[in-house]
């Protein structure tokens, strides 16, 4: 009795591998689990002619795929920390001379449509067009990254002269009427009353802070 067991199907077989690898239930588990992987691959070689560059985010940019040809998980996303690489990971991976024997091992032992196998290797001749790809991405996002740079300097700068225009208009608007409260001034602006210059700017100063206290509110 030949044992086998089959990472497909998930269990143990007592049959043999010749014989199980042919039998319908493990042609279509395997048709599902090619189909599935394929989703994956097939997103990822959408990126080969336009690649994306994003702003690196650890939450999503750090995720893994399982290669069911090399029994590995391997990084989906390329990054460095500030920027990712969509799917620069996978494709990397596809390449690889290892992962291509491993393809062709999983397609001897599970006997998997021969068309399909194509599908699942990248030549180096697509993986230079990704870099490619990558390069102009790379300057296309540099790009817009300066000009929204700007635009937020642009606005920073545009939100400090409201603020200063506001305070200026608070300030003379706190003056005029601390004078009218407290007009103890002659013609040359020294303080005259009997109230110490101490408390009069004290006033002053308390009066301005509520009236910019109404206005901001």
């Amino acid at each position: 009795m030949v044992v086998y067991e089959c990472a497909v199907c998930r269990r143990t077989v007592f049959s043999g591998r010749r014989k199980h690898v042919y039998e319908k239930g493990h042609q279509q588990k395997l048709a599902g689990v090619l189909r599935a992987f394929g989703d994956k691959v097939a997103a990822a070689r959408k990126m080969i002619k336009g690649a994306a560059v994003v702003r690196y985010d650890p939450l999503e940019h750090e995720q893994k795929f399982w290669c069911y040809c090399c029994e590995e998980e391997v990084i989906k996303h390329t990054s460095d920390g500030d920027i990712t690489v969509m799917y620069g990971g996978m494709l990397q991976h596809l390449c690889r001379p290892e992962h291509i024997k491993a393809v062709s091992k999983y397609w001897w032992t599970h006997q998997a449509e021969g068309k399909l196998k194509p599908q699942f290797i990248l030549t180096q001749a697509d993986y230079e067009r990704f870099k490619s790809s990558v390069t102009k991405a790379l300057d296309n996002y540099e790009e817009t990254e300066n000009v929204l740079i700007k635009q937020i300097a642009s606005q920073i700068r545009e939100t400090e002269e409201s603020r200063m225009e506001m305070l200026k208009a608070v300030l003379e608007v706190c003056f005029k009427k601390a004078r009218e409260q407290y007009p103890y001034q002659t013609r040359s602006g020294y303080i005259t009353s009997d109230m110490s210059s101490v408390r009069v700017i004290g006033l002053l100063l308390q009066s301005c802070v509520s009236q910019l206290q109404v206005v901001i509110s």
